[in-house]
């Protein structure tokens, strides 16, 4: 049985090279400013390539500081022991994902992205996540639309499907 901390470094290695692939690929893919610029298009990207990379060390060398022991087994009658997830069950949430991505794709283009967004995220909070209360699942729906529409939308100025009701925003 592999331990917390194995495991993490595992993780944290594995996030290591996907940021250097990442930089590396920032570097060598996008262009460079024209202006004479310190910061061009492939500022960004690079820097978050950099951010992540940051945190995949620290991750990994937080795996170290700590001492990592694997907690006794509980009595079989234990009260607050952990639900274990069986395959089937991750396998339905994969697959409910999967199809709940194909859908937004479909729903974007005919409702538009504001739409599609908050009523595709309402109800994967809602079936999927197990969210019951449906002021919560509103909110996080209606507040991850309009923030990333306004992110996308109107500070970076990225183009947002309307769809072909009309009905975006």
């Amino acid at each position: 049985m592999t331990t917390p901390a194995l495991r993490d470094r595992w993780t944290g290695l594995v996030i290591l090279l996907v940021a250097i692939a990442w930089i590396i690929g920032s570097e060598y893919v996008i262009p460079s400013g024209y202006s004479g610029s310190a910061f061009g298009p492939r500022t960004f990207p690079t820097g978050l390539g950099i951010l992540l990379a940051i945190l995949a060390v620290v991750l990994i060398a937080g795996t170290f500081r700590r001492r990592d022991t694997l907690p006794p087994p509980a009595p079989s009658d234990a009260v607050d022991e952990p639900a274990k997830v069986s395959t089937r069950d991750e396998m339905w949430g994969a697959a409910a994902t999967f199809g709940f991505l194909i859908i937004y794709f479909v729903a974007m283009q005919v409702l538009g992205f504001m739409l599609a967004t908050v009523l595709l995220v309402a109800t994967f909070n809602y079936f999927v996540l197990g969210s019951r209360s449906l002021v919560t699942t509103g909110a996080v729906a209606l507040g991850l639309g309009v923030g990333v529409w306004y992110l996308m939308g109107h500070l970076l100025g990225v183009y947002l499907p309307t769809g072909m009701l009309g009905l975006g925003v």
